[in-house]
């Protein structure tokens, strides 16, 4: 996927989000299809964040000189000795928040440090939990926790942390209305 598309796919990503959080409020959709609506605005509003990071890496890995190390953390890659003496390259995935730590770190003048202090950094962390009680339930998840308000504020983290990696890294269009 190239630049471009990844960006145009973002931006479907938060529309389909922000439509979803308009659907709810719709008094057709109650039980299940609330719910479905509910889960839909986070993990698309989630996706949309990932994706928006993607979009930020694909510029900023051709943007600067790289170590080896931070190109294959950036690629997703991983290099491993196997049992010959042979170096194999694998898929990682890093979390997301390690991910927009890295990019604070590399291509802004943010310390993480610092931001790890801000209240954004808490939001992202708190929708990030959600995000991934969704993903990977467990046994014991209670599905009545997730509401409205809460699809709200994982929607709002996402844009405002889209906004500020705009800001510190490529300073350009933001994908979101």
């Amino acid at each position: 996927m190239t630049s471009n598309n990844l960006y145009d796919y973002v931006k479907v990503l938060c529309e389909s989000s922000d439509w979803y959080l308009e659907k709810i409020n719709n008094k057709d959709y109650d039980g299940i299809d609330r719910q479905a609506l509910l889960v839909s605005v986070i993990l698309n509003s989630w996706c949309a964040l990932e994706g928006y990071i993607n979009f930020i890496t694909s510029i900023a890995k051709y943007a600067r000189t790289l170590h080896p190390h931070e190109k294959a953390f950036l690629n997703e890659m991983k290099l491993e000795m196997n049992g010959d003496g042979i170096f194999t390259e694998g898929r990682k995935y890093y979390p997301t928040a390690d991910k927009i730590l890295f990019i604070l770190n590399r291509f802004s003048y943010m310390s993480p440090k610092k931001f790890k202090q801000t209240k954004l950094w808490g939001n992202i962390k708190a929708s990030e939990d959600l995000r991934n009680n969704l993903t990977h339930p467990k046994e014991d998840y209670n599905f009545s926790l997730i509401n409205i308000a809460k699809a709200k504020f994982v929607n709002t983290t996402v844009k405002e942390a889209m906004k500020y990696l705009n800001s510190k890294t490529v300073k350009g269009k933001v994908p979101i209305v």
